[in-house]
């Protein structure tokens, strides 16, 4: 945890590193969940049911401050940016770690489930480990419609969990 001036305030370990076979290194445990859930709406209110077929437990390589959201740091300057094990890591305030979303375990698989509405919802620290100043807003969505025909499922956005404090990423670039 960083003080107003930027120092390091807070020093605490908060996880736990799992060798990860298909990488061949190590990962940090419990970073996000995310749950392919029914609808029990049209998909625009947010309102969802039990998971219809698809969790993942995100994990990863190592927590820096990648990419900086407009307008959220008080910090102009990258405070975690070394994924060596002696480093220390983290995220700052108003920063962004992103991975690829080809890379193998980023993916939620639901082969299967029927057609109709669903919601993908991810939960940043599910298991509350790391320190935060509020888990309040550790969740968000985005609703689809799947629909099946010949050849392969198609996936339609609806909707998605509103923004407050410019924290979306609706416009960080994918790499």
């Amino acid at each position: 945890m960083l003080d107003a001036s930027g120092a390091i305030a807070f020093d605490q370990a908060v996880s736990e590193f799992v060798f990860h076979p298909a990488h061949n290194h190590w990962h940090i445990t419990a970073v996000a969940l995310y749950d392919v859930r029914t609808a029990l709406d049209d998909g625009t209110g947010g309102s969802w049911g039990g998971i219809a077929g698809g969790q993942s437990l995100k994990t990863t390589f190592c927590l820096i401050d990648w990419i900086k959201l407009e307008g959220n740091s008080n910090n102009n300057g990258r405070s975690y940016t070394e994924c060596k094990p002696t480093a220390r890591q983290g995220l700052s305030v108003g920063w962004v770690d992103q991975y690829h979303h080809s890379l193998e375990g980023q993916e939620v698989k639901f082969t299967g489930i029927a057609a109709g509405i669903y919601y993908l919802v991810t939960t940043a620290n599910p298991d509350g480990n790391f320190l935060e100043t509020t888990p309040s807003n550790n969740t968000a969505w985005t609703s689809f419609r799947l629909t099946r025909g010949s050849g392969n499922a198609k996936i339609t956005e609806i909707s998605h969990s509103p923004c407050t404090g410019g924290l979306c990423g609706e416009q960080i670039p994918n790499r």
